[in-house]
């Protein structure tokens, strides 16, 4: 099909193909080269996908870090206050380790407060509270914050 026999006559000779072969050819090879460019730019689309969502699964990482870190400030805060209530109440506190429950802190992870109180040595009206502050106490990653407060007890 698309070739002519040779005009000599009827013997076995080779096929002339007609320029309609060319034109197929060159059609078949357009399409095969469409379908190479069409192939790089979905990979590239992937590639630019994957990227974005590492970003953004990065991103929410981060962002649960610092909720992490977030909330161990406030407890540390909190062990700070609590440990000057518990000095004037009771001027012989030396500190505790505060277990709080998940649904005490309104979520899914605990925490752990260790609140010292060391009496100043040149000093003896002072008194310096060491607190400690795990959140989540529960996880491999954590938040850990550590705060000093001195201050005066008669």
């Amino acid at each position: 099909m698309g070739c002519l026999e040779s005009e000599r006559g009827k013997e076995n000779r080779p096929m002339k193909c007609l320029s309609i072969d060319r034109s197929l050819r060159s059609a078949s090879s357009r399409r095969g080269a469409f379908m190479v460019v069409v192939l790089v730019c979905l990979l590239v689309a992937g590639m630019l996908m994957a990227s974005l969502l590492k970003v953004a699964l990065l991103q929410d990482r981060q962002v649960g870090y610092e909720q992490a870190r977030l909330q161990a400030a406030w407890l540390a805060d909190s062990g700070i206050a609590r440990a000057t209530g518990r000095l004037v109440v009771e001027p012989a506190y030396v500190g505790e380790t505060w277990n709080i429950e998940p649904a005490d802190l309104g979520g899914q992870q605990a925490a752990v407060v260790v609140i010292t109180v060391q009496k100043d040595d040149g000093n003896p009206e002072l008194q310096t509270i060491v607190v400690e502050a795990v959140y989540p106490s529960n996880e491999l990653h954590h938040a850990r914050l550590t705060r000093h407060k001195t201050i005066g007890v008669p």
